[in-house]
């Protein structure tokens, strides 16, 4: 049931492509919407037991129920609005912790998983918007490690609680690193199987049409 839910809801919009290709752009954005909160939903509540502070759990639910608005704008068929829409929150969520942690942790690491989300949800022809996304987020990393030791944490955090934020970030950063990374070489190939299937039923169909005269 819950697999036929997630299905549904992931492939919400691929009925205004025509592209079969693009498809795969258009079910990750969904699927991230829907993964990324549950991921921060597990990562919030093993912070809470370390006793973080209101703003971080707070500004964390925020980002929790509006990603999933990504999959409204791609029922609606704006597509492109939407891909903005992960992005820009994403990046504001990610720029929000990167300030609140300051030089305690690195937050800042998240641009660049962000940055190789960008190259996978939008399709080639938007390629000159992906280098200028990417662009921004290079230059925001950059920022932030520049001057990542000289950066006055918003939250003050007690020295034992810093390694344990520390090793969550690390954790979470790998984590979400190697899991898109294996997502999408399973999505792809899943794709590129499709287009293949249905590639051989159309010379298929050729075939029995030239047989027939």
């Amino acid at each position: 049931m819950l697999q036929i839910l997630w299905n549904q809801l992931a492939y919400q919009g691929v009925l205004f492509v025509s592209n079969i290709t693009e498809h795969k752009h258009i079910v990750l954005v969904n699927t991230l919407s829907l993964f990324i909160p549950v991921f921060t939903l597990f990562n919030l509540l093993t912070l809470i037991s370390f006793g973080i502070p209101p703003i971080f759990l707070y500004g964390s639910i925020i980002y929790m129920f509006l990603l999933p608005i990504s999959i409204v704008l791609n029922s609606n068929g704006k597509l492109l609005t939407a891909r903005l829409y992960l992005f820009l929150l994403s990046l504001a969520y990610i720029f929000l912790i990167s300030l609140l942690q300051g030089n305690q942790t690195r937050g800042h690491l998240f641009f660049l998983a962000e940055a190789l989300v960008v190259y996978f949800v939008f399709p080639s022809y938007q390629r000159k918007l992906v280098h200028i996304l990417v662009g921004i987020l290079l230059i925001l990393f950059s920022g932030f490690s520049f001057y990542h030791d000289h950066l006055v944490p918003l939250l003050i955090l007690p020295p034992e609680k810093i390694k344990i934020a520390g090793l969550i970030t690390d954790i979470a950063f790998a984590i979400i690193l190697i899991g898109f990374s294996y997502y999408i070489h399973n999505t792809f190939q899943k794709t590129e199987l499709y287009v293949q299937l249905e590639h051989e039923k159309s010379e298929k169909l050729l075939q029995n049409k030239f047989t027939l005269f």
